[in-house]
């Protein structure tokens, strides 16, 4: 009786099949994940993210007669448990429900860089020493931040 032969092929293939099947299996669910909720990045009040609004209004970060002008949250998640905002008077860096507020009328200067990993670093200089820094990860818009906190202190 001849010994049974075994074919190589098939637990290569069952090998190589079952990890690269795993993993675009999850590939498509992260892109169905991140692609179903709220886009993320530098938002203006003209196209706030409904959870951006009710996390402001909840936590009570603006005061009464504030306007939003521009919003970023930092999380990965989208829950604005780290965001920058910047109202008609302030700049606020909210994390962990701790805020550092910058009043626009007491911005010293604004100093930007671009770093490759980072994205846009954001300096804020107060009149007082107290500094603020902003970090925009890439393709998150962060140059629209910078010009709209530019525009405020400009306009004081």
């Amino acid at each position: 009786m001849e010994p049974k032969k075994v074919n190589v092929w098939k637990w290569i293939g069952l090998g190589l099949g079952i990890p690269v099947g795993a993993l675009l299996v999850l590939f498509t669910g992260l892109i169905l994940f991140f692609g179903s909720g709220p886009e993320g990045g530098v938002r203006v009040s003209s196209n706030m993210e409904s959870y951006a609004l009710e996390y402001l209004k909840e936590s009570d970060l603006l005061e009464s007669d504030e306007q939003v002008i521009a919003y970023y949250d930092a999380t990965v998640a989208l829950n604005s448990t780290e965001a920058v905002i910047l109202t008609s008077d302030r700049v606020i860096y909210h994390k962990n429900s701790t805020d550092s507020v910058i009043p626009l009328s007491q911005i010293d200067r604004i100093e930007h860089q671009e770093q490759a990993l980072i994205g846009d670093v954001i300096q804020v200089f107060s009149k007082t020493g107290e500094i603020m820094v902003i970090e925009i990860a890439p393709l998150n818009n962060g140059k629209l931040f910078l010009s709209a906190l530019q525009n405020q202190v400009a306009q004081l």
